[in-house]
């Protein structure tokens, strides 16, 4: 399990359409699961805390940001998932409980 300050974050910010931000950060949670739409969805859901389009926040969807019926479209999932996975493992300098 990382250890993550929850208040470390960044944004992604589409490449065609630069109005549409994303604000992302780490997460930590299990991974036991072969379901890698699980996976995903739980990574975009606990990673993304908030989406923006020309400066309107948008309301997180009532299935979460990785729902099947979400604003957040499977290519930019796909994007958002690779980054959160990637800032979500430990480095050198971080330590595992």
């Amino acid at each position: 399990m990382k250890l993550i300050d929850p208040k470390v974050s960044s944004a992604w910010i589409h490449p065609e359409h630069p109005e549409f931000v994303v604000t992302y950060r780490p997460v930590a949670i299990p991974t036991m699961s072969q379901d890698e739409f699980k996976i995903g969805k739980a990574y975009i859901d606990r990673g993304v805390v908030g989406v923006t389009n020309d400066g309107e926040a948008i309301p997180e969807p009532t299935g979460g940001w990785g729902g099947p019926a979400t604003i957040l479209t499977s290519d930019v999932q796909t994007v958002l998932f690779g980054l959160i996975w990637s800032i979500s493992h430990l480095t050198e300098d971080e330590r595992q409980d």
